[in-house]
């Protein structure tokens, strides 16, 4: 499946109301918690965080513009009611390099190249704070020159706004260059999500951080390249689409890559 980024009118008719009409939805539980324990045997930590959650009502809250949900985690495993066959899952939590590829000019593979590339990039892109203390910004500055020229233009902005000093002009800088990502990667699993609903039919449930989530009927490719044919420069990226059925995210072991919103 090949997806062009941000060509579709269609794909953007009514993309803020409907996303943000998923926020207003309660969830409630179609097994018995009884099956959920039963299904989820085996990782205590992952069915002490259901057990947080399962009675109570669903909370969205926000980080840099980009909504998150309490009650993902049962989304994914398709214990909702008026789930189909299918949860389909767009998770960008290891494409750092893709994102600040868009962002910078930067070439993926150099960004890939980082030390502890995988972690940074779920830490980051999945607002890990515990493990965020390790990201350094002069881990990035020595990257590329465009990193570099790109950062030096949010570095003018912040003093152009602002009379900070060093210390409080670096902050910012961090805080920017994180919310530059997190805004990028929600703007592209937004697109990604609202194009499966166009051709796929997805009926969208829940979005986290990284991820957005929805179910279908039908089962899709899963395999997908994002280009962008208004922008040439960009490169292409490979995706893999999660397609889930019921307690799959669980029993497939899907769950320990999103082991970030259960495990502190």
């Amino acid at each position: 499946m090949q997806i062009d980024l941000f060509k579709d009118p269609a794909v953007y008719k009514d993309l803020n109301r409907l996303l943000a009409q998923v926020e207003t939805r309660a969830f409630h539980l179609s097994c018995s918690k009884e099956d959920l324990q039963n299904i989820c045997n085996g990782d205590a930590d992952f069915y002490r965080e259901l057990e947080e959650i399962i009675d109570k009502p669903r909370v969205y809250k926000q980080v840099y513009g980009c909504s998150y949900d309490s009650h993902f985690l049962l989304e994914a495993l398709g214990v909702g009611t008026d789930c189909k066959r299918y949860t389909v899952i767009v998770d960008l939590s290891d494409k750092l390099d893709y994102v600040l590829h868009r962002l910078t000019g930067c070439p993926s593979e150099k960004i890939r190249a980082i030390p502890n590339y995988l972690n940074i990039s779920r830490s980051l892109l999945s607002l890990d704070y515990a493990a965020l203390t390790e990201v350094k910004l002069g881990d990035f500055l020595s990257i590329d020159d465009s990193i570099v020229e790109w950062m030096s233009n949010l570095i003018d902005n912040i003093v152009t706004e602002s009379n900070l000093c060093d210390t409080e002009i670096l902050n910012l800088l961090l805080l920017r260059f994180i919310r530059a990502i997190i805004q990028e990667a929600n703007r592209i699993k937004s697109y990604i999500i609202m194009y499966l609903r166009l051709h796929h039919s997805a009926v969208v449930r829940s979005k986290s951080v990284s991820s957005i989530l929805a179910t279908v009927s039908e089962d899709i490719e899963t395999d997908c390249v994002l280009l962008e044919s208004a922008r040439p420069d960009v490169e292409q990226c490979s995706l893999q689409i999660y397609k889930l059925q019921k307690y799959e995210f669980f029993t497939g072991g899907a769950y320990n890559v999103f082991n970030w919103l259960y495990k502190g």
